[in-house]
């Protein structure tokens, strides 16, 4: 969806919030950032079911290795999902914020990865 919308930004008499490019952008926002918040709730979740059944097996010092590694991959993707749903908020309205706030986005994937 990436592609395409940029395809469709880069079009002659193309706007910022023309029909043709929020048809393309904005659900292509909202997937990411809504498939990036799942994937963190999952992976978290099959973490704390795995740091449940060390505890039973070694104990509650063996297992708190588990909650640090919770702890950072949950920080890490509720500053990705704050921005971007900032960036899918002011992308819907038409806010010249956006501008402002889309650089953030970007350097939050680059460092992310």
């Amino acid at each position: 969806m990436s592609v395409v919308a940029v395809f469709q930004a880069a079009q002659p008499n193309s706007a910022r919030w023309s029909h043709s490019t929020v048809v393309f952008e904005l659900p292509y926002w909202a997937l990411t950032t809504g498939l990036n918040v799942l994937i963190t709730l999952v992976l978290a979740f099959r973490l704390i079911r795995m740091r449940q059944a060390v505890v039973k097996t070694l104990g509650e010092v063996h297992a708190k290795l588990y909650t640090s590694v919770i702890a950072m991959i949950v920080e890490s993707a509720v500053i990705y999902a704050a921005v971007g749903l900032i960036c899918i908020i002011t992308f819907a309205v038409g806010s010249n914020i956006l501008n402002f706030v889309e650089p953030i986005l970007g350097q939050i994937l680059v460092r992310g990865s």
